[in-house]
């Protein structure tokens, strides 16, 4: 039989087992509850305003409707070609729009054109359409903080006998925006 003083040792070594580890289970709750809390940082980046700048208007030149109308196609660099009756003249030098585009180093841009412009004048609308940039349209890049780019289009007469001589203009937006 074992005395009262070992039985008595015997539960003050128990309780103080059972102490410990309620200590220790309080301790990892603390633990746990203290990693459920992080801190974090909020950030951003503010870009160069990109901007576009106009360099020439597309410009077509001189032409006569002839009989029966046509197209005058101007490429990207400024060449110049007919279809149909369309004569080509001299005295107004055909250039394609160019334009240069600024902003952040390295930055990649998209540039929207419209499908299609109207030019008013004496006579019936003409139409361009087809616009041709010298790049592809959602792969602008702005290396060392600037790229330049130009475009053509196709100018579509009326039937020659109702193409009024004369002056024929339209605006349009060419815009540009960060990818």
């Amino acid at each position: 039989m074992k005395s009262h003083a070992a039985k008595s040792n015997l539960r003050a070594l128990r309780l103080a087992v059972l102490s410990a580890l309620a200590v220790c289970g309080m301790a990892v709750t603390m633990n746990v509850q203290a990693a459920n809390s992080v801190s974090t940082n909020a950030t951003a980046t503010v870009l160069t305003p990109i901007a576009i700048t106009k360099q020439s208007d597309l410009i077509f030149g001189r032409f006569s409707a002839g009989a029966s109308g046509g197209t005058v196609i101007l490429d990207n660099v400024g060449g110049r070609t007919k279809s149909s009756t369309v004569i080509l003249a001299s005295g107004i030098t055909p250039a394609a729009a160019a334009f240069t585009v600024t902003g952040e180093v390295d930055a990649t841009y998209t540039i929207s054109l419209p499908a299609t412009v109207t030019i008013t004048g004496a006579g019936p609308d003409m139409v361009v359409s087809a616009l041709t940039p010298s790049i592809a349209l959602s792969a602008g890049l702005l290396t060392l903080g600037t790229q330049s780019f130009t475009f053509g289009g196709t100018l579509t007469s009326a039937d020659g006998a109702t193409q009024t001589a004369g002056a024929y203009t339209g605006a349009f937006n060419v815009s540009v925006d960060y990818n």
